[in-house]
């Protein structure tokens, strides 16, 4: 299994498999820190094979620069099926995030991890607004 495509952005939505998603970022512009974000969403859209079929548990983790979690791990947990018509498969998952508070400026890493092993990281700043 691997994601095919994992992003940042302000608002993302699903309909009939179909992932859709607005405004891709990579970077907060704070004034001050504590910087507290409205809302915000994580988008994944994650490629499976029948070597996946069954149970997993997915993670969606943010750590700060010292590799300190920032925010309770986002779980769920899905199941690929068997499918008699393709070999392969996608699912999306989506996650929004509100009012979340970001204590410094510098690099944040999410990380997305299935049955407890990193499948991919996505580093995002929070940075300074210069008047």
């Amino acid at each position: 299994m691997k994601p095919v495509l994992f992003v940042l952005c302000d608002a993302a939505t699903e309909s009939a498999g179909k992932l859709n998603i607005l405004g891709i970022f990579d970077t907060f512009l704070a004034k001050e820190v504590p910087f507290i974000h409205p809302m915000f969403c994580i988008a994944v859209r994650i490629a499976a094979t029948v070597e996946d079929i069954g149970e997993h548990k997915i993670e969606l983790i943010i750590r700060d620069e010292t590799k300190t979690d920032i925010i309770h791990p986002l779980e769920s947990s899905f199941r690929v099926t068997e499918n008699q018509y393709r070999q392969t498969g996608t699912g999306n998952l989506i996650a929004s995030l509100r009012d979340m508070k970001f204590e410094k400026f510098g690099t944040y890493t999410l990380s997305i991890l299935l049955d407890g092993k990193e499948l991919d990281s996505l580093p995002f700043h929070v940075i300074k607004l210069e008047p």
